[in-house]
């Protein structure tokens, strides 16, 4: 393998022209006619990987190891940009030949694992990837990182998890491995033992405002909005222009009734990300906290001027409409809401409800119904369609539609249970 030492002499010297020309040649369709040298076609896969350019490193990987077919070098980057294009039977039959010739070659091992990984074989994956640790010297925490990434890029966070604390072992103040565990604990859902991994890292790297941003991000699922407004703060400290914490932290003063703050830190993130819906639904949102109807209205609007599908802001409308009795505005906006979509469903259920008892309309109830199975409250959801069914049954084509997963025989099971129960 090529040593970081040729790639910073090459880089310092040679770079400039050999990317100049490479490009030129991509972007004319010509890339393919060209010839490098082994090292020069080392040096460009690694760069263009960097940059995470695939389209680029996918045909510099295949020409090379056409023009180079003894380089068992160009070999493994081409066996990996066929992995990674998804074409796992030519990788395998290549790695394998290989294989057979070269069984002590950990790099080799490991690409087999990470095809077995996409493949759903994590037994097989699992065998040659500790087959590679115990061959690899100085590059295993690379390696398990490499292939936990594998795991994580089709969301088996799972099997992730074990391989990046084998590397932990290896590396403990390695704040890549200790960032992707919290990530991928995140991702599962287990938040306190993320917050463990994100503040160990604080611990090696305190000066990452990303990590205090996910910090910040946890105790505000936390409903511990004093150490999240703690984290938050530290990131802008450290970047007072990170949109994410800007946002998050507008969200989370929206939400413990500190709207004015909150209004100034959805107009801050606009300064950088203009014409962002979810923010202006933010300002919008924090309005009618203040009840200041007028204020929201015109900012609901301003969204549906730029997204005329948005679904929360047709529930923010809706929600106003129903509070100043226009159930037929309301009814327009309801009918507009892609209720996959929606961020907030306890916003309307119970205004929902109420608005159907004063206007006996059961298209309210169905709306509410919805909302009810999104914010999983199954003995209301119940209650609400027993009246559902009890006044107009004829909804139920509705309900359905608006959630095709009842459409099942065990809801109409349950339909038939009301019906008898009611006669």
């Amino acid at each position: 393998m090529i040593d970081d030492d040729f790639y910073s002499f090459y880089e310092e010297n040679n770079i400039s022209e050999l990317l100049i020309k490479s490009r030129q040649a991509y972007d004319e369709k010509r890339l393919e006619k060209m010839r490098y040298s082994e090292e020069e076609f080392d040096l460009l896969i690694h760069h263009y990987s960097t940059q995470m350019e695939d389209g680029i490193v996918y045909i510099l990987a295949r020409i090379g190891f056409e023009q180079h077919p003894y380089s068992i070098e160009l070999m493994i980057r081409y066996a990996d940009a066929l992995i990674m294009n998804r074409e796992l039977d030519k990788a395998e039959e290549l790695l394998v030949q290989q294989h057979s010739f070269d069984s002590l070659n950990s790099d080799i091992t490991l690409l087999l694992g990470r095809i077995y990984i996409r493949r759903g074989e994590d037994d097989k994956a699992l065998e040659c990837i500790q087959e590679a640790v115990a061959m690899a010297n100085d590059e295993t925490v690379e390696m398990l990182l490499s292939v936990s990434q594998d795991y994580i890029d089709i969301d088996k966070y799972d099997k992730a998890v074990p391989l990046l604390k084998m590397a932990d072992k290896f590396s403990p103040n390695n704040t890549d491995v200790i960032n992707d565990i919290a990530f991928c604990y995140e991702r599962l859902g287990n938040i306190s033992e993320s917050l463990y991994w994100y503040e160990k890292y604080i611990e090696t790297d305190p000066f990452n405002d990303n990590v205090w941003f996910n910090i910040g991000t946890i105790y505000s699922l936390l409903a511990d909005p004093k150490k999240a407004n703690e984290a938050f703060d530290y990131a802008l400290a450290l970047n007072e222009n990170n949109s994410s914490v800007l946002f998050n932290k507008a969200i989370m003063l929206s939400n413990i009734g500190k709207y004015d703050e909150a209004i100034d830190y959805f107009n801050h993130f606009l300064k950088l990300e203009p014409d962002t819906p979810s923010a202006i639904n933010g300002i919008a949102d924090a309005y009618l906290g203040k009840e200041k109807i007028g204020e929201a209205i015109r900012y609901y609007t301003l969204t549906l001027s730029l997204d005329a599908d948005n679904s929360d802001a047709h529930c923010g409308m809706a929600y106003i409409k129903m509070t100043e009795y226009g159930f037929e505005n309301a009814l327009d906006h309801l009918r507009r809401v892609n209720w996959e979509r929606v961020s907030d469903y306890f916003f309307l259920t119970a205004i929902l409800n109420d608005t159907f008892k004063l206007t006996n309309n059961p298209e309210f109830l169905v709306y509410s119904l919805v909302t009810l199975h999104y914010v999983k409250d199954a003995y209301l959801f119940d209650v609400y369609l027993e009246t559902l069914v009890l006044i107009d049954e004829s909804y139920l084509t509705l309900l359905i539609k608006l959630l095709p997963s009842l459409d099942n025989e065990m809801f109409k099971s349950g339909i038939k249970k009301i019906k008898e129960n009611l006669i």
